[in-house]
């Protein structure tokens, strides 16, 4: 359930879980009507499905925190203060606004050696202007 390493050691790669996609069908094609229908079950992986597993989940190892972070920008990394009260947050107010397309995943991660104290969310969010590893 969770990936034992130390922080410094965590690639992208490790990281098991989708928090976000743009492969979900929730449409069917209506022959008879040549158009689109909405459909009776979406199929893929749709985000609010993630969104919402990401909830269950990670949901009890949420520590509410204000952050003076930086955020990732062509121009390189653009530093932020940002609140996250709600597990939510996360993905709110770290994906970039206005459209971009990007890929965020995260898993759950216990240190070795650190006992059961601590279990960090892990979050790696890519986009065109470059990536950026988060631990809440």
């Amino acid at each position: 359930m969770y990936l034992k390493k130390h922080k410094s050691e965590i690639k992208p790669s490790d990281l098991r879980y989708d928090l976000v996609t743009q492969s979900c069908a929730c449409t069917v094609y209506d022959e008879g009507k040549q158009d689109w229908e909405p459909a009776k079950e979406c199929s893929g992986d749709c985000s609010s499905f993630l969104l919402e597993d990401f909830q269950q989940v990670a949901g009890k190892y949420f520590r509410p925190a204000t952050w003076s972070t930086t955020w990732p920008t062509w121009r390189g990394n653009v530093p932020m203060i940002v609140t996250f009260a709600e597990l939510l947050d996360i993905p709110r107010k770290l994906a970039p606004s206005g459209g971009s397309q990007f890929e965020m995943k995260w898993d759950l991660v216990r240190e070795p050696g650190r006992g059961r104290k601590r279990v960090w969310i892990a979050i790696w969010l890519v986009h065109h202007d470059g990536s950026r590893l988060y631990f809440f």
